[in-house]
Formats: C-alpha cells, sequence, structure tokens
C-alpha cells in the first residue's frame, strides 16, 4: 500500500484530492505498489532556503526530491519513500514561459519529483532525454483529468 500525504501552504490551481488522485495514478503507471509520498506545495522564496540549505545551490528551483528509500539500486523500484518539495511560484512562472498551463507544470513538477526516486536521472545528456520522454507519457496519459 502506498500512502499519500499533500501540504499546501500555498493557493493552487489544482485540490489536494485531485493531488492525490493524480500521484496514485503516476505510481500505478510505474507499478509502484508501496511507499510514502510526501509533496509539500510552497514559494519561491522558502524552496530556494532548501535549497541552500541541503543541496548549497543558491538558486531558485522547481522541485527538491529528497528520495528516503533504503535501496538505491539501478533499477527501477516498486517501492518509494519520498519527500517532495515544489514551488507554486515556479509553475505560475514557468507557465508562461512555456506557454503551458500553470497547473499542468505542478503536475510535470510532480512526476519529475516521483521519477527521480525511482531511480530515473537527468544528469547526463542519455539519462535526461530518458526521463523527459518518460515524463512526457505520463503528462499525456494525465491530460485526461487535468
Amino acid at each position: 500500500m502506498v500512502f499519500v500525504e499533500i501540504k499546501k501552504d500555498i493557493q493552487l490551481g489544482l485540490g489536494i484530492k485531485k493531488i492525490k488522485n493524480i500521484v496514485f495514478r503516476i505510481l500505478d503507471f510505474e507499478h509502484v505498489k508501496n511507499g510514502f509520498v510526501h509533496i509539500t506545495f510552497t514559494n519561491d522564496k522558502k524552496l530556494k532556503k532548501i535549497n541552500q540549505q541541503f543541496l548549497k545551490h543558491n538558486s531558485f528551483t522547481d522541485v527538491i526530491t529528497f528520495d528516503l528509500c533504503d535501496y538505491k539500486g539501478k533499477t527501477k523500484r516498486s517501492i518509494i519513500n519520498a519527500d517532495i518539495i515544489i514551488s507554486a511560484d515556479r509553475a505560475q512562472i514557468n507557465s508562461r514561459y512555456f506557454g503551458t498551463k500553470a497547473t499542468e507544470e505542478l503536475v510535470l513538477y510532480v512526476i519529475h519529483g516521483i521519477l527521480h526516486c525511482l531511480n530515473y536521472n537527468d544528469q547526463t545528456k542519455q539519462d535526461f532525454e530518458k526521463m523527459q520522454k518518460r515524463q512526457e507519457a505520463i503528462l499525456k496519459k494525465l491530460k485526461c483529468i487535468l
């Protein structure tokens, strides 16, 4: 069984029930059967502070993922234990830049965070392309409920 907890300290265009439904669908697409996903939606200022504190980056970002799972293998996993923090401010800014909806950007960040905890990576060009392709495929499957 997977437990999902959503916290938001900022207004979103998505309700908690809908976000949970999206998370469960993503996990189902990825065949994840057990674990815990905690997602916090916050603002740029708070996420930048977390970025500085934990990753030593002095910049804004859209999503930070903490993979709390003990298993760190190189293959996809069916277990997840994730703490994902997302900037709703960044979703607004990036949606204007990319010509998308802010809610679509938020969902993309949720997908991205979950995939990182399932051993997808974006550090090399090849890994980035693989992860981006999977993100786009999942987002396409979710379009009907956005």
